[in-house]
């Protein structure tokens, strides 16, 4: 089972590119508090590369802004390569399947009609 749930604040404002075949594509930092604290008592903080794809791009990609806490459910996509000097590079992003908004920064302002 592939399976990734994070919370966190948004660090960016995704800006879509689209690939070689045609499918929107948008990234976005996620800083995720681990569940403990260190030895100094502080929580730290980690940050994870995630792609939003075709419509949940299109969909996030003018209301997602830096600050905002996010749900993020999605899957882990792993890769690997081989540099110029025969290093082995691996990475992993989470590949989003839904967004969930969850607290936005500054208050969300409604026009009027």
């Amino acid at each position: 089972m592939n399976t990734v749930c994070l919370i966190g604040k948004v660090k960016n404002k995704p800006e879509i590119i689209e690939t070689s075949k045609g499918s929107k594509v948008a990234k976005i930092l996620l800083d995720v508090n681990r569940n403990f604290p260190n030895s100094n008592g502080v929580i730290e903080s980690e940050v994870y590369q995630v792609q939003l794809w075709r419509g949940i791009a299109d969909q996030f990609k003018d209301c997602i802004n830096p600050g905002m806490i996010v749900g993020i459910k999605g899957r882990l996509s792993a890769n690997n390569w081989e540099t110029s000097s025969g290093n082995k590079i691996y990475s992993a992003e989470i590949i989003a399947e839904h967004v969930s908004f969850i607290h936005a920064s500054q208050p969300i302002q409604k026009e009027s009609l």
